[in-house]
Parts: structure tokens; C-alpha cells; sequence
């Protein structure tokens, strides 16, 4: 689906209309619903070529025949945000994308935090700088999240030796500064060690360096989690409730983390959860079956719209009662085959060999929600893949010409190769995504970094040092 610029978009209410008639109600509803399913297509670009194709009826057909079917008639939409939330069928759900919000609410987090990330960058390099014994097997990441998860763990492990050995004192007695000739190079060199010291003695700095790093380190794993092709709704659930936690106890730290998080994090939560995220994370056997594990309002909303707009009413009273024993944890259902597998195979495996013969009506509703992917990173990778090598109009579709006629079956032949070699078993351990950083750099970064700072200082006032850029 390649959506068009807004004024592509602007759509004359003819283009829309159908014909007037003069039959009973049923055929006035049936136009109404065709009226209003012609301004979905039109607001999201979709082709009359598409929409007519036999290839679409049957996906059409196949979202139809997932839910109960009820005749439901919506007011006029106005907008595109409305007709997405007041679109015709319920058990459809449109939601944003985690990922790009995500992205979005870190780049927003660097630039709040750049004076405090700058500090703790200058700290990080200059003690790396001038104590190359502690080099020893640093790696640097090469994403900037990544980094900076790295260099607050770092700083926080500095904090005691800081405490006893100052940086005057690192930076005095170390040969690169001995070496110098200029007096100023080394006085430039002093006055930065003098400032470091005046940092690591405020116990503010290293209160606010706690605050960052707790809720750092679950924003970072939070992106890792979105970015992966089998992450589901029900993990980005759990994981902005970890979120959530987070930044409200990193005020136990210092205050600051949180104003300026918690209300950017707030509407984010918003426009990313939907109360059938909350129902995906109850869903979620693994999660349901800790000790600690409390249903929440959520997830009850969440299963009241399940019950409500997915389930078929003549498999209702069977969902209720299969769903009981899912709750209650009965040993027909957690068997001691299933609970050891519910640390080694992903929720949708687990009821798909588990739950199928005990629970089926909950098993089969329970695959089709744990399925639900948390983004649209997947389908971007193949748009990528498939954009290499052929020409694109500008309103961002392929050229069919280019393609040619076989552009669908590729697609279809690249996502099943792409299927049968990385189809995941394992569940996803959410406190473990931070272990992996990524791809690293230069191992000299700190080198290079603490002497651009040094040739800095001696520039116009009001640019920023070089060794900070990496930081924001």
C-alpha cells in the first residue's frame, strides 16, 4: 500500500459518491458502507487497479470473515484521523507505528538531555585519554544509542575511583601531558581537569547520571525490541509498562529525568497502545504465568474488545470458559511439558502445541493476536530490497513497466525464502535485548575525541566541542 501526498489525497466528493437509490434500507446501508470504504481506499492512495483485482477481494474477503459479522454504519467521516478510528469494521485496528515512534521519542530524549550527555561524553573520553591501560578490550559502539548506554554504565563504574583519585591528579601525572612543549596546549589541559573535578563533586551530577542511565538502558532495549521482525504487540506492551516504571522511579534519583520524559512518554504510550496490546501481553503465557503477575484494567478492556468484536458468538461461551482456565492456571492447561517450555518457545509456538488441544477456541484467537507485529519495519526491509535496481515515480511507487509482471511473485518468493530461514522458535527475554550493542568503531574514538575538545577551546566562542556531537 504506497500512500500519496496529502494533496494527492484531497479527493472531490463525486469521485466518492455512488448511485442514488430508491430500494429498501439493506440496499441504502450497503451503499452507505461502499460510499465509505471508496473514501478509505482514496484517503490512503490505493489504486482502482488494485481494488479491482482479484488478489484484493480475497484479502478483503478474508479480513471480513475474521470477525463476526454485524452491520455497523459510522457518521460521515471529515478527516483521515477520523476515518481511521471510526472505520466500518471494529476488528480492524489501526495503529502507529512503534518503531518510528520510538526513533522519534529518542532523538527528542538527546536533545533534552545534550548538557548532561555532554558532560558525561567529556568525562568518558578524557579518562580513557589519559589512562590507556583502561582501554583494554573498550569497544565503542557504533549507533549513538548504543554509545550512550555504553558510556553512562561506564562513568557509574568510575564513580568511586573518581571519588578518591582526581582528575588533576590523572591528567598530572600522565605522559601525554609530561610530553607536551606548549604551555598553553598544557594549561588548557589542567583547566578542562579542574572543571571535571568541579563535576564528580556534585552529588546533583551523579544523582542525574543515575536517572538517565535507569531509564536509558530500557529506552534502549525498547528500540531493540521494535526493531525486531518477531516482536510482537504483546512485548511492546510489557515493555513500555517497564518503560513506565522506569522513568517514574527515576525520580527516587533526581527529578529531572522525569519532566522531561514522563509527558513525551505519556503521548507517546497514547498513539502506540491499544487495548488489545494489553490483551496480546495477557496472552502472553510466560508473562501471565509469573508470580508476580497482576491483570490490570487494561488488559481487561483489552479482552472485553476481543470478546466484543473477534470472537464469533457461536465460540463466546467456549472462549469464556477455555479462558478461565488460562487465568486460573489449571494443570490441564500448565503442564509440566508446558511450563518449561514457556522459557524456550515464542508465545504463538506455545499455543499452538500447548494450547490446541485443551483450549482451541482460545488457542486459535489467542495465535491470531500474539502474531500481531509491534511495527512496519517488516514490510519497509522488502520495499528496500525490492527498490534496489529499478526506477521509482516520485510519488514513492514502483514503475510497473520497470518492475514487470512477475514484481508480485518476487515479492511473495523473497518473503517465503526470507520465512523458512529465520522463523523464530525462541521467546524474546526483554532484559536481555541490551546485552548485544551493535556494530563498533574506531577503537582510538576517545584519542581522537578528547584532542578535538582540546584544539576546540581555543576556537570562537559558542561552537560546539566535536566529542560531543557523537552524544546527540
Amino acid at each position: 500500500m504506497y500512500k500519496k501526498k496529502g494533496k494527492d489525497r484531497q479527493v472531490e466528493e463525486e469521485n466518492c459518491s455512488v448511485p442514488s437509490s430508491s430500494g429498501g434500507n439493506e440496499k441504502d446501508k450497503c451503499q452507505l458502507l461502499n460510499k465509505q470504504l471508496a473514501k478509505f481506499f482514496f484517503s490512503f492512495g490505493i489504486r482502482p487497479e488494485i481494488i479491482v483485482s482479484p488478489i484484493f477481494e480475497d484479502f478483503v474477503k478474508s479480513i471480513v470473515e475474521y470477525r463476526p459479522r454485524t452491520n455497523q454504519l459510522e457518521s460521515t467521516f471529515t478527516d483521515e484521523q477520523e476515518l481511521m478510528s471510526d472505520f466500518i469494521y471494529p476488528g480492524i485496528i489501526i495503529s502507529c507505528c512503534a518503531a518510528e515512534l520510538i526513533d522519534d521519542f529518542l532523538v527528542g530524549m538527546k536533545w533534552d538531555l545534550r548538557s548532561t550527555l555532554g558532560f558525561v561524553n567529556l568525562i568518558f573520553n578524557t579518562y580513557y585519554y589519559y589512562k590507556p591501560s583502561s582501554r583494554g578490550g573498550l569497544k565503542i559502539p557504533r549507533k549513538a544509542d548504543a554509545f550512550i548506554l555504553l558510556m553512562l554504565k561506564s562513568v557509574l563504574n568510575m564513580e568511586d575511583e573518581l571519588q578518591v583519585v582526581s582528575f588533576s591528579s590523572i591528567i598530572g601525572s600522565s605522559e601525554e601531558v609530561k610530553l607536551l612543549e606548549d604551555e598553553q596546549e598544557k594549561a588548557s589541559c589542567f583547566i578542562c581537569a579542574k572543571f571535571l573535578d568541579y563535576i564528580i563533586s556534585q552529588k546533583e551530577f551523579w544523582g542525574r547520571v543515575k536517572s538517565i542511565a535507569q531509564v536509558w538502558v530500557i529506552l534502549f532495549q525498547t528500540r531493540r525490541l521494535v526493531n525486531l521482525e518477531d516482536s510482537n504487540i504483546g512485548y511492546v506492551y510489557q515493555m513500555m509498562e517497564m518503560l513506565k516504571d522506569g522513568i517514574e522511579k527515576s525520580r527516587e534519583q533526581d527529578h529531572f529525568m522525569y519532566d522531561c520524559s514522563w509527558k513525551k512518554f505519556s503521548e507517546m504510550q497514547k498513539k502506540i497502545i491499544h487495548p488489545i496490546h494489553a490483551a496480546a501481553a495477557f496472552l502472553d503465557p510466560a508473562y501471565m504465568y509469573m508470580d508476580n503477575f497482576e491483570m490490570n484494567a487494561e488488559m481487561k478492556a483489552g479482552l472485553d474488545y476481543m470478546f466484543e468484536n473477534m470472537i464469533d458468538s457461536d465460540e463466546k461461551e467456549a472462549f469464556t470458559m477455555e479462558l478461565q482456565k488460562y487465568l486460573m492456571k489449571l494443570p490441564e492447561l500448565f503442564t509440566a511439558q508446558a511450563i518449561t517450555m514457556l522459557k524456550t518457545w515464542h508465545p504463538r509456538i506455545w499455543w499452538d502445541f500447548c494450547g490446541k488441544h485443551t483450549v482451541p477456541v482460545l488457542s486459535k484467537y489467542a495465535i491470531r493476536i500474539v502474531s500481531q507485529p509491534c511495527s512496519n519495519l517488516f514490510c519497509r526491509r522488502y520495499y528496500d530490497l525490492l527498490r534496489g535496481g529499478h526506477e521509482w515515480r516520485e510519488d514513492g511507487r514502483p514503475d510497473e513497466h520497470e518492475m514487470g509482471e512477475g514484481w508480485i511473485k518476487r515479492v511473495n518468493t523473497m518473503i517465503m525464502n526470507e520465512n523458512s530461514r529465520s522463523l523464530k522458535l525462541e521467546p524474546i527475554i526483554l532484559d536481555k535485548l541490551g546485552e548485544d550493542l551493535g556494530a563498533f568503531i574506531d577503537s582510538q574514538y576517545c584519542t581522537k575525541s578528547y584532542i578535538s575538545y582540546v584544539k576546540w577551546r581555543g576556537r570562537p566562542h559558542g561552537q560546539t566541542p566535536p566529542l560531543l556531537l557523537h552524544a546527540l
